[in-house]
């Protein structure tokens, strides 16, 4: 199986521990990894992917969603200039993950919780492929990033991360995908429904999360 390393923690892993369960004979082999893999070439049986899909001949199904969320840790907060708006955050270096790393800017598009747009163009300070690494150089106080809601919601809950001004990005769909044109094994199709149970349970999270208010007027 093939796993973007956003989803590997939160719903992967506790995926595989009901999966061998069910299925102890099996023997996992697991691929963590944000770059888009050839499943038929890598012998995959199941890939979960973020984002729309190209058609292919691969069979697709959406299990999901998630949301980037811009965070920040109090250390950080407390040290730098406020930020009470939007536009606040183009002074505020920016920590960009292995998908947010084709432009020197990086256009954010962030919606607030009335569903309104807001723009700001964002240089980049730092630039790291790891999901999990970026998260944790957040945490250690070094700027600010966009991150799945999935994976910063365990930092949310311990307040190691703040959530920006209740800011979200336009949710992304998330699909399993898997290589057999006929009816997948039992295992497979098995493996996709605990995929999209874990999602629904870790969905919503951020609204039981503190968050930093967006400043009026």
């Amino acid at each position: 199986m093939a796993c973007p390393e956003a989803l590997a923690s939160s719903v992967l892993l506790p995926a595989l521990r009901e999966l061998v369960t069910r299925f102890p004979e099996i023997e996992p082999d697991i691929l963590i990894d944000d770059a888009v893999v050839d499943l038929v070439r890598g012998g995959i049986d199941l890939a979960v992917r973020v984002g729309e899909q190209a058609d292919s001949s691969l069979r697709a199904r959406q299990v999901g969603q998630l949301q980037g969320v811009p965070v920040a840790s109090p250390r950080y907060l407390a040290a730098a200039p406020p930020i009470t708006s939007v536009a606040d955050l183009a002074a505020h270096p920016f920590v960009a993950a292995r998908w947010q790393q084709l432009q020197q800017q990086t256009e954010l598009c962030l919606y607030d919780a009335e569903g309104q747009a807001h723009t700001v163009s964002c240089p980049k300070r730092y630039k790291i492929d790891s999901a999990t690494m970026l998260c944790e150089w957040v945490i250690q106080g070094n700027g600010f990033a966009v991150l799945p809601d999935l994976l910063v919601a365990d930092a949310l809950a311990s307040g190691s991360l703040v959530h920006l001004l209740g800011l979200h990005e336009r949710a992304h769909p998330v699909y399993t995908l898997h290589r057999y044109q006929g009816e997948p094994p039992m295992v497979v199709r098995f493996l996709q429904t605990l995929v999209q149970q874990r999602l629904a349970v870790s969905s919503g999270v951020l609204g039981k999360r503190a968050t930093q208010p967006l400043a009026k007027g």
